[in-house]
């Protein structure tokens, strides 16, 4: 299944928009699936209202859509020993 941002007139994930990422050098935007909990996943139903589809566990939201704040950057790398540095 291809990552496509579920807000309207975004065209994140979508294949014009990765090959023109990668044409200029840029890094392919960061997409974050919906959350499962149902009280979450019901705010963020109300934040991106669609007609034409349901807001589920399954689709995805782009960085474009979220305050700076609001996404925790960190790195992580895991070694053969599956020893894990932060």
């Amino acid at each position: 299944m291809v990552k496509c941002c579920f807000v309207p007139g975004c065209n994140t994930g979508y294949a014009l928009d990765v090959k023109q990422q990668k044409s200029i050098e840029f890094k392919n935007k960061s997409l974050f699936k919906a959350p499962k909990n149902t009280a979450f996943l019901a705010r963020w139903h109300r934040s991106i209202p669609r007609k034409d589809k349901m807001l589920t566990e399954k689709c995805y939201i782009c960085e474009l859509h979220f305050k700076e704040n609001d996404i925790l950057l960190f790195d992580e790398t895991i070694l053969n020993d599956r020893m894990i540095f932060h």
